[in-house]
């Protein structure tokens, strides 16, 4: 059976190919951040690694600090990606494995100061409006009259909005 690999990996552009010990790259957001216990995580699409048109995507991690970050930002990054790390123990979850399915192979931690995020915001007009009737929702949701638990479920089955989710509720 003959397969066609679509990942970005194996093209002669791919941004991992361009990694210096120093490097300039410009990301583009590829979802809204969802806020973490210290930080801000997303998945951004990497366009400019070094001055060199590239493809890719990376895992975002960024300092809660940073402010206008949005689905479809443009940021400007100089930094050093780092290689997602392989499983300490033969038994333990392979979160480098999982991610690999995905094609990320690397990771970003910005720290506030490190990114210089772009006024213009791009993506596609359809995925921003769909964001935009979610929030909409969302607010209405809140004004009911559901305890927290209950707003918390019910945004994630009624909207597929996860960002409040927590361990005991999940």
């Amino acid at each position: 059976m003959l397969l066609h690999d679509y990942s970005s990996l194996h093209k002669d552009n791919y941004f991992g190919k361009y990694l210096d010990v120093e490097n300039t790259l410009l990301l583009k957001l590829e979802e809204t951040p969802v806020q973490k216990l210290n930080s801000k995580k997303s998945i951004a699409k990497v366009l400019i690694t070094n001055g060199i048109k590239t493809s890719g995507k990376i895992l975002l991690y960024v300092d809660s600090d940073v402010q206008n970050l949005e689905y479809g930002s443009s940021i400007w990054v100089k930094a050093n990606p780092r290689i997602i790390a392989e499983a300490k123990h033969p038994y333990q979850f392979d979160y480098k494995r999982f991610l690999g399915y995905r094609n990320y192979t690397h990771q970003l931690f910005l720290q506030d100061g490190q990114c210089i995020v772009s006024s213009r915001v791009g993506g596609s007009s359809l995925i921003r409006y769909a964001k935009e009737v979610r929030i909409h929702f969302l607010s209405i949701l809140e004004k009911s009259d559901w305890n927290k638990d209950e707003l918390v479920i019910g945004s994630a089955l009624l909207l597929g909005y996860k960002n409040h989710m927590n361990e005991n509720v999940s």
